[in-house]
């Protein structure tokens, strides 16, 4: 627990550390490539951890360069150079059925399918924070993780005093449906308050478009939770990695993430005039 608590500590500060270099809160003069750096590089210890460290993809230097290319499209897309990103994706493919050619006997077609689904998945989840924070602000930057972490909080504490049914025994034991309900409801209690300490009022439509859909991404964390402990459970491991003592890998930190920020991401291009 102690292990636990440290890291944590210095993970918050560090993440902190980067946020004030990166984005003008307290700094006249302030540089956003740290956090874009830091983010590709999440993202390629993500890549590294779901493939190699799951044995999904037997090979390393599959997963090597899936993770670079993986760093690479995060820069590309959260910078809006969609066209670019695909080029690079087209030479990534090029070079992964090339690589094949000379490996096919150590290689499966699904192992290749595999790095590329994982390393897209991953890449544009990462790369939707950035373009969060770069297109809406630290407002919805901030929700993100309020979205992932309140829910499992509330979830974590209602299913301890409430929980009875369980809500996928199979993949995930400990958490049950009143945990989820907690977690939902916790959730959107969370982001009611965050709205008020960001000056939002309850006559305004952002209030309500913001409460009432937080549901909708209480859930795809929690479907990011389960599917991340599903691919786990299939490969035999606790963790994906050890980046964080007593926390795991970066993949264990970030798998509600995945599904809320392109998510979150979406609406808010869609629908931008409710939302914020």
């Amino acid at each position: 627990m102690k292990t636990r608590i440290i890291s944590g500590v210095v993970g918050i500060l560090l993440f902190a550390g980067i946020l004030i270099l990166s984005t003008p809160i307290a700094l006249d003069k302030y540089y956003p490539w740290i956090l874009t750096a830091a983010v590709a590089l999440l993202a390629a210890i993500g890549i590294w951890e779901i493939l190699n460290n799951t044995k999904i993809v037997k090979n390393k230097i599959i997963s090597g360069l899936s993770a670079l290319f993986g760093a690479g499209s995060v820069v590309l897309f959260s910078g809006n150079y969609g066209e670019k990103a695909l080029l690079a994706y087209f030479i990534y493919l090029a070079v992964l059925l090339t690589l094949s050619l000379f490996i096919h006997d150590k290689t499966s077609p699904a192992e290749l399918a595999a790095a590329q689904a994982y390393t897209l998945f991953i890449s544009f989840s990462f790369a939707s924070i950035l373009r969060l924070l770069g297109g809406y602000g630290m407002f919805a930057f901030i929700l993100i993780f309020i979205f992932a972490w309140a829910s499992d909080t509330f979830a974590y504490f209602s299913g301890v005093f409430l929980g009875k049914h369980k809500l996928c025994p199979a993949l995930s034991p400990k958490k049950t449906v009143e945990g989820a309900i907690g977690g939902i409801v916790g959730c959107m209690i969370a982001v009611a308050v965050a709205c008020i300490i960001n000056d939002i009022s309850l006559g305004d439509k952002t209030f309500w478009a913001l409460t009432l859909s937080t549901p909708i991404f209480s859930i795809m964390g929690m479907v990011g939770d389960i599917s991340a402990s599903y691919i786990k459970r299939h490969a035999g491991i606790k963790d994906y990695g050890n980046l964080m003592p007593g926390h795991g890998g970066v993949l264990d930190r970030f798998d509600s993430v995945l599904l809320i920020a392109p998510v979150f991401y979406s609406l808010l291009r869609f629908f931008p005039t409710i939302m914020l």
